[in-house]
């Protein structure tokens, strides 16, 4: 992992994913390589995707100093 600084690597008891996890792979994988720039991400229909308030709290932040 030292040599691929892009590569997280995380796990759950049941090995499924679950909307916290989807949740943290947004804000640690997709966020830090897009900052602030427009993206396209492409997901499927599964629950966990779908639910724009993920998107909202990840994305839409705003920073409170």
């Amino acid at each position: 992992m030292n040599e691929y600084g892009n590569v997280i690597g995380t796990c759950s008891k049941s090995g499924k994913m679950t909307k916290e996890l989807f949740k943290m792979f947004l804000e640690n994988s997709v966020k830090p390589y897009t900052c602030n720039n427009k993206f396209l991400l492409i997901v499927d229909s599964w629950g966990g995707q779908v639910d724009s308030t993920l998107y909202d709290e990840a994305f839409h932040k705003k920073i409170v100093r």
